[in-house]
This record gives structure tokens, C-alpha cells and sequence, in this order.
């Protein structure tokens, strides 16, 4: 039900396929317009009706990544910009790289990060790639798959001895925090994503 004109940037091209079903299965519906070049405005339209009624959420305690340096390597920018800002808000301090070249530099000027996120589609070399390479000149960094892919059981088996686990993008903040303690320090809570243990 989809067209996919290049897998360069990685996903699986359901997402429009999906959100506008669910428009659908809601009496709504879902349209676009693009300009070549330019870019794509979406339109989502639903019959919804404003509701007085509270919903209460249930309290949870946010997962503080307090102490913890992070090397985010992420080349889409709005990805790598709310990636970051989630996990400074979670107490992390984060230096990101935009690619795998730029990651090496900056690991050659300071070892001493607790983890790398690694984005699968990178500019210059893929993400396993680059995680082989890591786990070869610096093998006390502790790797964490960064995927929008989707991650199925032959991704998992190639990738288990490159990373602790894939977290999925996208993610939620406190999600993202969780996976990340649980990757690097075991928590009791099992992760929803992607585990390669």
C-alpha cells in the first residue's frame, strides 16, 4: 500500500500508510500537499468533540540519566535536536555527532563517554559499520543501537554482539531514559524495544 523511492534514510515507508488508516477507522482523514524541492504539509481533519471529563494520568517517576556522558551519533538534525534535548532534561550530558567521521574525531580527543547511540543511516558509513569499528579502537565504549528501522529478529542476530540493544525511534523521553539505564545497568524492568541479550 506504499512506494518507497529510496531505504537511504531508513524506515520502512508505512508511517502515511498507517496514520491514514487510523484517520479513516476515526471518520477523518488525512491529506497532503508537496512542492518538489520545497516540502510536504500534511492535514490530518477529525470529527472530534471537546469533552469537560479530566483524564488522569498515572504518576511515574522520571528516569535520571544524572552523571551519564552520552555520544549521540545521529545525522538527521531534528532527530538529533530533540534526541538531545530529552536526555539533558533526564540529566545526561550529551555531545552529538552528525556523522561516523565526526563521532572518530571527537572520541580521539576524549575517550570517556558511558555510551554511544549509533543511528543506523549515517551520511558516510552505515551503523554497524561504524559499531565495528568502535568495538575495535575503543572497546570499553558501550554501544546502543539508534534505529528508525524496524527491528526484526535477523537485524537483532546481526547486530547482538555490536550493541547492549536497539532503542526504536521514535521514542518517548522517559522511554528512552529507561531503555538506556536498563541497556547499561540491567534494571529489573524489561524494555519494550528491541533487546539483544
Amino acid at each position: 500500500p506504499f512506494v518507497q523511492v529510496s531505504s537511504k534514510r531508513g524506515g520502512t515507508g508505512l508511517g502515511l500508510t498507517i496514520s491514514a488508516s487510523l484517520a479513516q477507522a476515526m471518520q477523518g482523514e488525512l491529506s497532503v500537499t508537496s512542492t518538489p524541492g520545497v516540502g510536504s504539509c500534511f492535514q490530518l481533519r477529525l470529527p472530534l468533540r471537546a469533552t469537560t471529563m479530566s483524564i488522569m494520568k498515572p504518576a511515574q517517576r522520571s528516569i535520571s540519566l544524572q552523571g551519564l556522558r552520552l555520544l549521540l551519533i545521529e545525522d538527521n538534525p531534528l532527530t538529533q535536536r530533540i534526541s538531545t534535548e530529552m536526555l539533558i532534561l533526564n540529566g545526561a550530558q550529551v555531545t552529538a555527532a552528525s556523522s561516523a567521521a565526526e563521532a572518530l574525531k571527537i572520541l580521539q580527543e576524549d575517550t570517556r563517554y558511558d555510551a554511544a547511540l549509533v543511528d543506523f543511516d549515517l551520511p558516510d558509513i552505515d551503523g554497524i559499520t561504524l559499531a565495528q569499528q568502535l568495538a575495535h579502537d575503543y572497546p570499553a565504549l558501550s554501544r546502543i543501537g539508534f534505529s528508525a528501522h524496524v527491528i526484526d529478529e535477523t537485524l537483532s542476530q546481526r547486530t547482538s554482539t555490536l550493541f547492549l540493544g536497539i532503542i526504536q525511534k521514535p521514542v518517548p523521553r522517559d522511554e528512552l531514559s529507561r531503555l538506556i539505564t536498563h541497556y547499561l545497568h540491567g534494571s529489573a524492568t524489561l524494555p519494550l524495544a528491541s533487546e539483544n541479550d
